[in-house]
């Protein structure tokens, strides 16, 4: 099983995700959230992984959040309200995920080797700035112009201060030069193995969150709590698909799971035309307890095909528009 839970406590980099000088800050910046802060409860939401929080804030564009952050030991109370951003005009808040910087392959020969460090090793601050991110890391060295980096690092408990000086090198792929120090970091996807009967479990789970998770999206763009433009259309599908492939095989099966789900739950609802309409009418006629006639049942088809012919026609009208002016 993957995943990319970071577990119950969720810390966030509030300050990697703000816009440019000159543009409004984010609401996690307004809340005065701080990088490395924990948020323990969000909305209805108590400890939450990142995936259900990202989620809360994607679905809740201009909506008041209240949260509670635990920093130092102390908790903080404030409130988020996501912004409308991006062609989807989906909420969001400024905040990434924390991604601590754990060391993976070490390169023989390059500095990180030479000044001892090891694989698993996590650098938890260069020159005494902290990092809450791996790319963190990379962006700070190349403002080290080759000069020795002091990184503080944290291995099997331990806390440990290891200089190491930066070489000027081909990075490859005709990517061009930079300062490196010859290290890795390891990917933010987490792989468990389950027994079999943990792994049906987690299926279930998934599943039914996923199908909970399309009602309440339907019902906030049925209220106008939730812009159209998120739903993905034939053209975005085919995006995904293409992306998911070349992401590898589990990501292209996942994505032909959600799929098939998302078909499954549009194809019982009550519109003319699919499952959920044919049985619409069956529980008309036993509530009257008499066939509809013909030429109701013509319209009453005709009518569902028309529903369907138009939401075709603007949900690919999104998908374009979203191409054309992209976020």
């Amino acid at each position: 099983m993957r995943e990319r839970r970071s577990g119950r406590i969720i810390n966030f980099s509030s300050g990697a995700a703000l816009g440019s000088p000159g543009q409004p800050s984010y609401s996690a910046a307004k809340a005065g959230i701080l990088a490395g802060d924990e948020i323990t409860r969000l909305g209805d939401l108590v400890s939450p992984k990142w995936e259900d929080a990202e989620l809360k804030i994607l679905m809740s564009a201009n909506e008041a959040l209240p949260a509670v952050v635990l920093r130092d030991g102390k908790e903080y109370h404030v409130t988020l309200t996501p912004q409308a951003k991006g062609a989807e005009a989906i909420g969001n808040v400024g905040w990434l995920p924390y991604l601590p910087a754990v060391l993976d392959a070490i390169t023989p020969g390059m500095p990180a080797e030479k000044s001892g460090l090891k694989a698993g090793d996590q650098i938890v601050a260069i020159d005494g700035k902290k990092l809450y991110l791996s790319n963190e890391f990379t962006k700070a060295l190349q403002l080290t112009n080759g000069k020795p980096a002091d990184l503080t690092i944290q291995r099997q408990g331990n806390t440990l201060h290891v200089q190491v000086t930066p070489v000027f090198s081909d990075i490859g792929d005709g990517a061009g030069k930079k300062w490196r120090i010859g290290a890795g970091f390891r990917s933010p996807m987490v792989v468990r193995q389950l027994p079999w009967d943990q792994a049906l479990a987690e299926s279930v789970d998934f599943n039914v969150n996923n199908s909970m998770l399309a009602f309440e999206v339907l019902g906030r763009i049925l209220t106008r709590r939730m812009s159209p433009r998120a739903l993905s259309g034939p053209v975005g599908i085919t995006q995904m698909a293409g992306e998911a492939y070349r992401a590898g095989l589990p990501s292209l099966v996942t994505l032909a799971a959600l799929i098939s789900m998302q078909l499954a739950i549009f194809n019982i609802l009550p519109i003319p035309v699919l499952d959920g309409g044919v049985i619409l009418l069956l529980v008309i006629e036993a509530i009257i307890r008499h066939d509809l006639s013909l030429r109701v049942k013509e319209r009453f088809v005709q009518v569902g095909l028309a529903i369907l012919l138009l939401l075709v026609v603007v949900v690919t009208y999104f998908d374009i528009v979203k191409n054309l002016r992209p976020s």
